[in-house]
Order: C-alpha cells, then sequence, then structure tokens
C-alpha cells in the first residue's frame, strides 16, 4: 500500500496508472472546487509526468465548467529518469526518503508558488 496515504488521505492519491486520464480527476467537481483557492498537487514522476499533468490542467481549465481561473499549484516528487523540472526548482534530481516523509509534505504544503513559462501546442 502507499504510505503517503497514511498522511494525505486516501482520497487523496491517485494512481494515473489505473486511471491514466488525469483530466477526470482534476475536473472533479470538489478538486475544482479547492483549486479556485489554490490546490497542491505532488506529482510523483519525471518531467514527462509534469508534462503531462500540465497539460490535463490546460484541458480542464479550457473544458471544465467554473475552472478557467482554478489554481493547480503542483510540486514534483522526483521519480523520473532526468528530472531537470524538480532540479530547476528545488526539489530533488532524485527519489530519497525525506520525499516520503511528513516533513516533505510540509514543505510542499508551506512552498512559495513560482510561474513557470512552458510551451504548449
Amino acid at each position: 500500500p502507499c504510505r503517503r496515504r497514511s498522511f494525505l488521505g486516501k482520497d487523496r492519491v491517485f494512481d494515473l496508472g489505473a486511471n491514466p486520464h488525469p483530466e477526470q480527476i482534476l475536473a472533479q467537481p470538489q478538486i475544482v472546487e479547492e483549486a479556485r483557492t489554490g490546490l497542491r498537487v505532488i506529482v510523483c514522476g519525471g518531467d514527462g509526468t509534469m508534462t503531462w499533468l500540465m497539460a490535463a490542467i490546460d484541458v480542464v481549465k479550457t473544458e471544465v465548467e467554473g475552472a478557467r481561473h482554478c489554481h493547480y499549484l503542483i510540486a514534483p516528487m522526483p521519480l523520473g529518469t532526468g528530472n531537470d523540472l524538480a532540479r530547476s526548482l528545488n526539489w530533488g534530481g532524485h527519489f530519497s526518503r525525506k520525499c516520503t516523509s511528513a516533513k516533505w509534505v510540509s514543505e510542499v504544503r508551506n512552498a512559495e508558488p513560482k510561474q513557470l513559462d512552458r510551451w504548449a501546442c
């Protein structure tokens, strides 16, 4: 079982292997409601997973009524091959045990949001 579920809550951890449509998860009414004031999302993966989630956020913001001005604040848990984005945002370039701690989640919860300029089509 996923250890993070113990301090995040089992309703807060989504396995994208089991449901490979993050836009469906991010478009759920309760999640859109939370994102109106800023929903923090930990993305467990690498640069490709981060790009996938950012594209899903774009879909939600353009296609879901009331989601246009929502704020999905994403933080990478570096589990990928390159982890360039996680490294450049000072979250680390590789996975470590600290990423599984309540302290790390607290750091994500209290982190200063940064704007990203990314290319999208």
